[in-house]
C-alpha cells in the first residue's frame, strides 16, 4: 500500500526518549517524564502532580484522585451495601486494615504499633472479625471521641437522644435486636484487670471495685461535708452544722473528691467511694440505733420494770437486731 510521507510503523517504532521530556499539549506545560531511573512524572499545567515508581503510584500534596463510579476498591471488586465510599478487603491478613500517621508523634509503643502511627483499626480476633480501634498518644490521652450537634435533647425518657450515644444489639435472624434482660450491654475495662464497669439491659451498673469503708470517720458527717461544700443551691442549714468537723480537704484525702494539678480539692465526686460511704453511714445509723434502743430499754426496765418496758417496745414495733441487748 502506497503511502505519503513516513510509513506508520516508522512513526510508532519504538523511541527511546533517553529521559528527555514528553511535551502533551500546545502552550508545553502538561507532560511526562522519566529523567530518574524507575521513576515517571506526570506535570499538568506546569505542576509535577502524579508519580509513578515500582509498585506505587502517588499523588503530590495538593492533588488528588477521583473515582467517576462513587466506590473505591482495594483488594475487592464489589459491595452491594454500598452506593459511594471506600470498600476494603484485607482477604487473610490480620494486622491493621488502616492506620493514620503524622511525622508529629513518636510515641514508642513500637509493639503494637509504628511510633509514628496515632490510629489504626484492626480485628480483635483473626477468625471472629470485632474491630479493635485504636487510638495512640504520647501524652496521658489515647483517643477522644467527640460528637457535635446542631440541636440539643433534654428528655429523660425512651426517646432521649445526646451527641454521642453507645448502643449494643445482637443478631436476630439476619438482622439485629435489642439485649434482652439482664444481658451486658457497655463493658468498660482496663488492658489486663478484666471488666472494671458493667452495664447492662436494664440500665444498671455493675463494677468489681474493691469496697473501701470509711469506719475511721463519722459517715454521716462526711455526707453532710458534701452537701455543704458541692451544693450550690437548696442547702437548708442545721443546727447541728456547726459540730461538723469535716471540710473540703478531707473529702479529698478520703477519696471522696478529686484534686487539680495544684493538689487543691475539686468538685468532682466519686460516686462509686459515695456509694461505699452511704453503706458505712447506714451501718454507723443502725450502730447507734441499737445503743439508744439497749440504752432505752435498760432505763424504762429500771423504771416501770421490764415487763411494762418489753410491752412499750413491742407496741412501737421496735426490734433490736439482737436480743441480748434487752436482756
Amino acid at each position: 500500500m502506497p503511502y505519503l510521507g513516513a510509513k506508520p510503523t516508522d512513526v510508532f517504532a519504538d523511541r527511546d526518549l533517553n529521559g528527555q521530556e514528553f511535551i502533551l499539549d500546545a502552550d508545553a506545560d502538561t507532560s511526562i517524564t522519566a529523567d530518574t531511573d524507575d521513576q515517571i512524572d506526570i506535570r499538568i499545567s506546569g505542576a509535577d502532580d502524579f508519580q509513578f515508581t515500582a509498585n506505587t503510584f502517588t499523588a503530590a500534596s495538593g492533588s488528588g484522585i477521583i473515582q467517576t463510579d462513587g466506590i473505591n476498591f482495594i483488594g475487592d471488586t464489589a459491595n452491594g451495601s454500598m452506593t459511594s465510599g471506600l470498600t476494603i478487603n484485607q482477604t487473610t491478613a490480620d494486622n491493621e486494615i488502616l492506620a493514620l500517621k503524622s511525622s508529629d508523634i513518636a510515641h514508642g509503643m513500637t509493639s503494637d504499633t509504628e511510633t509514628d502511627t496515632y490510629f489504626f483499626i484492626k480485628k480483635s480476633s483473626a477468625t471472629a472479625g470485632a474491630p479493635d480501634v485504636v487510638g495512640l498518644g504520647e501524652g496521658s490521652q489515647g483517643i477522644r471521641i467527640l460528637g457535635q450537634c446542631v440541636s440539643a435533647n433534654t428528655a429523660k425518657s425512651t426517646s432521649a437522644s445526646a451527641p454521642i450515644i453507645f448502643r449494643g444489639v445482637k443478631k436476630s435472624s439476619a438482622s439485629n435486636t435489642v439485649m434482652g434482660s439482664d444481658e451486658n450491654v457497655v463493658v468498660i475495662e482496663g488492658c489486663t484487670a478484666g471488666p472494671g464497669f458493667i452495664f447492662d439491659a436494664e440500665g444498671s451498673l455493675h463494677s468489681n471495685a474493691a469496697n473501701a469503708v470509711y469506719d475511721e470517720y463519722a459517715d454521716a458527717e462526711l455526707i453532710r461535708t458534701i452537701d455543704r461544700s458541692l451544693s450550690s443551691k437548696g442547702l437548708i442549714a442545721s443546727k447541728f452544722d456547726e459540730f461538723i468537723r469535716y471540710g473540703h480537704e478531707d473529702l479529698a484525702t478520703a477519696g471522696l473528691v478529686g484534686r487539680d494539678d495544684d493538689g487543691s480539692p475539686n468538685n468532682f465526686v466519686n460516686w462509686m467511694s459515695l456509694s461505699k460511704l452511704h453503706n458505712g453511714a447506714i451501718w454507723q445509723q443502725a450502730v447507734k440505733h441499737e445503743n439508744l434502743l439497749a440504752a432505752f430499754h435498760e432505763l424504762a426496765a429500771a423504771t416501770i420494770g421490764e415487763e411494762k418496758a418489753c410491752e412499750i417496745l413491742d407496741k412501737h414495733e421496735v426490734k433490736s437486731m439482737s436480743s441480748t441487748l434487752l436482756n
